[in-house]
């Protein structure tokens, strides 16, 4: 009998994929009203409302990796044990850290942040990256490329699906008014179509992990120069045009920068990753 399920769950590998994602969604919105169990009117410390999320994104990125093995996934999800092929190519994204973060006018004084809330921080911010280019890098990228590749043209709509979704998720965890909105789904999305790119090409996801993760540390620091935060507050509102082009403009270079070397797959390259998904 549990045999038989799991066959049956095999032959649907995306439907499933969705289906977690959307319970992974549901899963956010539970997390946040369980965090009201720890706050104090309305306030939170936050080194107990981040660790909390931490340990959220590690349980779910643990049942994501056994996910990838269950549906065959792990050498097209970037765990195969080979070497990093064209590891250069991971340099291209850190500019978003030197232009994007540090020389953007909105500076945070590190030394407001205490020691506790900096272990917090890196470990929540690892947790994220783990999480997200997991789930829609090495299993959602994945399964459709599985599923759906058949040519160079069909394996670039797959990273953009992924990409999309992902961009997309950014409408349910955040809450950042019209333009902040915009921000975080097309910011998401650019440098996502960038890491889906760079899965395919170098064949591991922890290069991807590690960069998601810099990108990301520069982002939240305001949030933990306090010790406590309105738990209801969730990272820095993008409320003005000019934030929302600058972040446009910022990240549009990664999805132009993934397309190119997309496009430039040779027919060879092409079917062995399809090749690769069997």
């Amino acid at each position: 009998m549990l045999l038989k399920v799991k066959s049956n769950i095999k032959n649907y590998p995306l439907l499933y994929t969705l289906s977690y994602i959307l319970l992974y969604f549901l899963f956010i919105k539970l997390k946040k009203k369980g965090v009201y169990l720890f706050t104090d009117n309305g306030f939170i410390k936050a080194s107990i409302k981040y660790s909390l999320y931490t340990v959220f994104n590690l349980i779910f990125g643990v049942i994501t990796i056994k996910l990838i093995s269950f549906f065959n996934v792990k050498k097209l999800g970037g765990f195969n044990k080979s070497k990093v092929k064209h590891w250069v190519l991971f340099i291209f994204p850190l500019y978003i850290i030197v232009i994007g973060e540090l020389l953007y006018p909105s500076y945070v004084l590190f030394s407001k942040i205490s020691v506790l809330n900096w272990i917090v921080l890196i470990f929540w911010v690892f947790s994220i990256a783990f999480l997200e280019e997991l789930m829609f890098r090495s299993f959602l990228q994945s399964v459709l490329i599985k599923k759906i590749a058949k040519n160079k043209k069909s394996l670039i709509l797959c990273v953009l699906a992924s990409s999309i979704i992902f961009g997309l998720s950014h409408l349910i965890i955040y809450n950042q008014g019209y333009y902040g909105e915009m921000a975080q789904v097309l910011y998401s999305f650019f440098i996502g179509f960038l890491m889906g790119t760079l899965l395919l090409l170098t064949k591991k996801i922890w290069p991807s992990i590690l960069i998601h993760f810099l990108i990301n540390v520069p982002s939240v620091l305001e949030i933990f120069v306090t010790e406590k935060s309105l738990l209801t507050k969730n990272g820095t509102n993008y409320t003005d045009v000019n934030d929302f082009i600058y972040l446009v403009v910022l990240t549009l270079p990664c999805f132009i920068y993934g397309m190119y070397y997309l496009i430039k797959l040779s027919q060879k390259e092409v079917n062995e990753l399809i090749s690769t998904s069997y």
